[in-house]
């Protein structure tokens, strides 16, 4: 916060409009289970207030940030603090083994 020079009394506040954006979300294995659907993959639309994280979806979406997960933002890996974008293609799926 800063004060005004000439008006001490007047502080500026900084502050961050946030808006709508639309994301799509792609789940695959027990993803889908956590969220009721009876599938191998799911996937949907939502719109949601910019500044979100990855970690901020999947608590949004009911989904343990402690289970073992990879998460593709537009198919590049990414982290639960990476903060998404208007039009990202989010997949949450479970870490993959073997040869």
């Amino acid at each position: 916060m800063d004060a005004h020079p000439a008006f001490p009394w007047v502080i500026f506040i900084n502050y961050r409009v946030f808006q709508e954006m639309k994301i799509e979300v792609r789940l695959f294995s027990y993803f889908c289970d956590l969220l009721g659907k009876r599938e191998n993959r799911c996937s949907f639309s939502m719109e949601t207030k910019d500044g979100l994280t990855c970690g901020d979806l999947l608590t949004t979406l009911n989904i343990s940030l402690e289970l073992p997960m990879v998460i593709l933002v537009n198919g590049s890996v990414k982290g639960k603090g990476y903060m998404l974008e208007e039009g990202d293609v989010v997949s949450i799926l479970p870490p993959v083994e073997g040869g």
